[in-house]
């Protein structure tokens, strides 16, 4: 196995071919110094098998940041990132240190600002237009980067990193499109890469001997962005300037931030088909990052030598060792599916990560073994209860799980079967491989009093989930109608289809329905539709509908069927108006929490917790965690 083997970057060698990526996790203090807690989250990391952990991105200058608690570096707090970088490597991974400054694609609420950048040109992600840079704050900035390159040096760090694509500052001044300067950094490609030689020429001044990383996109993605053509002069001055190792993502913060991102939706094949370009142009080792949680596609990007090392970020936010288990061949592993419901949704709404499948990504506590084994009955197999499942084996407690269908799921069965969330299989089926590898399982079993009765268990679990809401509608039972799971899993189409509820299963069920060849109308009682989906996820959604056939009605209610069709009323003005008739109805106004179990075991005297949606109604990533802060509270 390729990713097994050893490789060296200048005259460091790596123990095999895994890189952690740079991702910001939410868990530093706000004003960038290094938390405990970010030293436990990379110990993990460090500990399942990586080779090279490149941390968390660094904001060279206070301007340059994107979140509030992200990594800064200077004299105060250097004590903190010496420990942070010492407690990595006498884990046995090396360190790499990630320096960045955003640029335009800056928080404007974080630095307090407008953001900075070579020219004026707005960021859609932060909705900032920046000021242009003067050349005096341009060499402020490459102070910055110079005072934290020597700072890393004193701290021990075996690699520097230098982001240099993305979208951000660096990017920004090579980039034609986004660099419309008239002074020595504009105009000419030789001006737009001076930016690019003095940052290199600066930071090599103060770490001449450690190897230096730089980070690219390989391609933006975009009308007139950059591509793997595009970057041959500025490959040929790193080449020049003895850089190490070339790290390739994709996209842009600012313009194309599903690529940047790795969303599940986007495509594999034109990702590799940049790696494979930038391979042609140059001899540099080559990092490559972007959904690699498949040992199959590892093992042949790296023989096939189309790149030389694999870095992961979320992967290792869902299971810290997936390396090592890929290495070892060793189960369960737990794969990402690139959903960003966790980690970025998560870390942009201000807390620290998180993830559908793993919910102790911010639990340092070691797990507390159970004094006495108990015997628990858990009811249901969705993700509250494999999670509540796994979380009290592994604690020594004798589990078994009751399930009334023949597969373990719930909801989740349904997330991969909407457009754009093939993925979601993935951390779908590494949950359900563990458990059942460690948790007894009944199957096709419906969980009642007489069965708990006659199991005689020291503690029961229900994680019976939610069940979806059939609304009270005048007439509805003269039409055809299902449920939006339902029509998640039929074939459906040739057909007019009235689509009650846009929120995120209504517009998923809508866009199903349109990819079947369907028309389809989408009626919601609020001002918006997609209530609670991922952003990116929402704007991949909308750029896949435009042109479709499909009518949105918001503030708007459906208030009765009759022989003419279906009467909606404008909840603004009052009005009502009939919509015609619908070959089929889709109800997807929400779901009700399903738990009939609850009063019969209040009336019994045995102990018990309701978890997932069956406690509180929530997305996947808060019926798991739901479910795991219930069962460890009752350890």
């Amino acid at each position: 196995m390729v990713a097994s083997t050893a490789f060296q970057i200048g005259k460091k060698v790596l123990k095999n071919r895994f890189v952690a990526a740079p991702f910001k996790t939410g868990l530093g203090q706000i004003g960038g110094s290094v938390s405990k807690e970010q030293m436990k989250f990379f110990g993990r990391i460090a500990d399942g098998g990586v080779a090279l952990i490149l941390g968390e991105p660094i904001a060279v200058s206070a301007d340059g940041r994107e979140h509030p608690r992200q990594m800064m570096l200077n004299e105060g707090n250097f004590n903190e990132f010496s420990e942070f970088v010492h407690s990595i490597k006498n884990r046995g991974a090396l360190f790499g240190a990630h320096l960045n400054h955003a640029g335009r694609a800056a928080n404007p609420k974080v630095i307090g600002k407008a953001p900075v950048a070579p020219s004026a040109i707005p960021c859609p992600t932060t909705g900032a237009t920046p000021g242009e840079l003067s050349v005096k704050e341009i060499e402020r900035i490459l102070n910055d980067y110079q005072k934290a390159a020597s700072l890393c040096k004193k701290a021990g760090v075996d690699f520097i990193e230098l982001q240099m694509g993305h979208g951000y500052l660096v990017h920004q001044f090579y980039s034609e499109r986004l660099n419309k300067r008239k002074d020595g950094y504009g105009g000419s490609l030789d001006n737009r890469l001076k930016f690019a030689q003095k940052l290199l020429e600066t930071v090599k001044s103060q770490v001449e001997d450690i190897p230096i990383i730089v980070r690219l996109s390989a391609s933006e993605f975009i009308e007139g962005g950059i591509t793997p053509e595009a970057l041959k002069p500025l490959i040929a001055l790193l080449e020049k300037e003895n850089v190490a190792a070339l790290h390739l993502g994709f996209g842009n913060a600012c313009d194309s931030p599903a690529w940047y991102y790795q969303h599940m939706a986007l495509p594999e094949g034109p990702k590799i088909d940049a790696a494979k370009e930038i391979r042609k142009l140059t001899k540099l080792p080559l990092i490559l990052v972007g959904k690699m949680v498949e040992e199959e596609k590892i093992e042949t990007l790296l023989s096939d030598g189309v790149v030389d090392l694999i870095a992961m970020a979320r992967p290792l936010v869902a299971d810290p060792g997936l390396p090592g288990k890929i290495i070892r061949n060793e189960e369960p592993k737990f794969r990402c599916g690139a959903c960003l419901q966790g980690c970025l949704m998560n870390v942009k709404s201000g807390n620290s990560i998180g993830c559908i499948i793993n919910p102790t990504t911010d639990v340092f506590e070691e797990p507390k073994k159970a004094e006495h084994v108990k015997k628990v009955i858990v009811v249901g197999g969705g993700p509250a209860g494999m999670t509540a499942a796994l979380t009290l084996v592994e604690r020594g407690y004798d589990v078994t799980l009751v399930e009334e269908s023949n597969q373990l799921g719930g909801q989740f069965n349904y997330a991969h079967l909407t457009p754009g969330k093939d993925r979601m299989t993935l951390p779908l089926d590494s949950l359900r491989n563990a458990v059942e590898k460690k948790v007894k399982i009944l199957k096709n079993k419906r969980a009642d009093m007489e069965l708990i009765k006659e199991m005689k268990p020291d503690f029961v679990v229900l994680a019976t989930g939610a069940e979806p809401i059939v609304p009270k509608i005048d007439g509805l039972d003269s039409v055809k109608w299902i449920t939006g799971n339902d029509a998640l899993k039929k074939d459906i189409s040739g057909k007019r289809v009235l689509v009650i509820g846009g929120g995120l299963i209504g517009m998923e069920v809508a866009e199903k329905l349109l990819e079947q060849e369907n028309k389809v109308d989408v009626v919601e009682l609020k001002d918006k539709v997609a209530d609670g989906m991922e952003p990116v996820t929402e704007k991949l959604m909308w750029k896949r509908l435009w042109g479709k056939e499909i009518d949105i009605y918001t503030n708007t209610a459906v208030r009765a069927f009759d022989p003419d069709g279906v009467v909606v009323e404008d909840l603004r003005n009052r009005e009502k108006k009939n919509l015609g008739r619908y070959d089929l109805v889709v109800l997807a106004v929400g779901t009700a929490s399903r738990c009939e179990l609850e009063s019969e075991l209040q009336a019994s005297d045995i102990p018990f917790s309701v978890v997932g949606d069956a406690r509180e109604l929530n997305q996947i990533i808060g019926a798991v965690r739901s479910a795991y802060s219930t069962v460890v509270s009752m350890i």
